[in-house]
């Protein structure tokens, strides 16, 4: 096969997923959870705060100077319980991470054909790497109820670094540690924005998938920087193409 390494997107790419943090009754059960160990807020409250905090911590790094900025949303829930004078430890930052996820979750799935184009890709000696803008409190959970988190030779979160997509230093550190070049790899994605430009900024080979996570298919450009593009998302396509 021509390629060493497959890198993909997660959400839209590989798994499906619907969430709704707007639902009122997910800001409920997360305003009885604060309340429940001393926080007090109003739904309303909360739901303002939460979104003030991600946003604050995004502009302190882009005034830094870094390009599609990621902040980790464990700091924030905690930030949340100590502007009520309650100090938590991570681990309880991480377990209302959890409740969070799960109560704004609607479902998550493995699109059709993802362990297939997984068992292709490994069956030719090909690494397979995740590379996703996703928040390691929601993500590593999700991989493993899905099954797809050992099929993984490596991953790489964006709450992790900092930065996400499309931001070139993101993919240049999974290429790195991998002692990948870019002509030895291949990037799967589901947004044009992102996963199709960071490849061609590296210049790696992209391939485009249009899911029903995608950006609206009238505003994706008619031409695409890409080996492949493959409008009805089906995955059994990619997995032809590689076998050619």
């Amino acid at each position: 096969m021509k390629y060493r390494a497959a890198l993909f997107d997660l959400y839209g790419t590989l798994l499906d997923i619907h969430t709704d943090e707007s639902d009122p009754a997910l800001w409920e059960k997360m305003r009885h959870y604060y309340a429940s160990k001393g926080a007090f807020y109003t739904c309303e409250e909360l739901e303002e705060r939460y979104h003030a905090l991600v946003q604050d911590a995004l502009d302190k790094l882009t005034q830094k100077g870094v390009e599609a900025p990621e902040c980790d949303v464990i700091k924030i829930f905690k930030k949340l319980f100590k502007e009520k004078g309650i100090d938590i430890k991570k681990r309880e930052a991480e377990e209302t991470a959890t409740l969070f996820r799960i109560t704004s979750l609607a479902y998550v799935k493995p699109y059709p054909h993802v362990f297939d184009l997984i068992e292709h890709l490994k069956a030719n000696g090909v690494f397979v790497i995740l590379v996703s803008n996703a928040q390691r409190a929601f993500t590593l959970a999700e991989l493993k109820s899905t099954r797809l988190y050992d099929h993984f030779d490596a991953i790489y979160l964006s709450s992790d670094y900092k930065i996400s997509k499309p931001n070139p230093e993101f993919l240049s550190i999974a290429l790195k540690e991998h002692h990948l070049t870019p002509e030895e790899c291949l990037f799967v994605g589901n947004d044009h924005r992102t996963d199709v430009l960071i490849a061609n900024r590296l210049g790696v080979d992209a391939v485009y998938l249009q899911t029903n996570c995608s950006p609206s298919a009238d505003t994706v450009p008619s031409e695409l920087d890409c080996v492949l593009r493959i409008d009805d998302g089906n995955l059994e396509t990619l997995i032809d193409y590689l076998k050619n």
